[in-house]
């Protein structure tokens, strides 16, 4: 009976171990990739937390054209970051309409929260957090 207890705490511990290297291994390499769902009901996650440097690609799942741009509608001059050929104030833009069942990409290098939305249906938003890399 006591080697019946032994093996259960020890099996216990090792996959409390177990579980808990996979959730911090799995935790660092998502921070450096985010994909946000843009359906007919908005920006799911609604709030997305990436590293600094993580790339953010946005996937149009809905039945409409998605345009991503920086908040402050309609000028998207929130993301200060600023690159020659920006179509607006900010290079946080996709400058073009995403069709559905397109994507677009984005490396976020700047801390801090970052709010955008849907330029088209401005009423859909959602937010960044940038972190530091640990």
């Amino acid at each position: 009976m006591k080697a019946f207890w032994i093996s259960l705490i020890a099996g216990l511990v090792v996959g409390s171990l177990g579980y808990w290297f996979v959730s911090i291994n799995m935790h660092e390499s998502q921070s450096m990739v985010a994909t946000i769902i843009y359906t007919d009901t908005g920006f799911y996650p609604a709030t997305t937390t990436v590293a600094k440097g993580a790339t953010v690609t946005w996937v149009n799942d809905s039945s409409k054209e998605l345009w991503i741009g920086s908040g402050h509608h309609p000028i998207h001059d929130e993301y200060p970051e600023h690159q020659e050929g920006d179509c607006s104030g900010s290079h946080f833009d996709t400058c073009k309409c995403i069709p559905t069942g397109a994507s677009w990409s984005f490396t976020i290098d700047l801390l801090g929260t970052w709010h955008y939305h849907n330029h088209l249906e401005d009423e859909d938003a959602g937010v960044i957090v940038v972190e530091p890399t640990e």
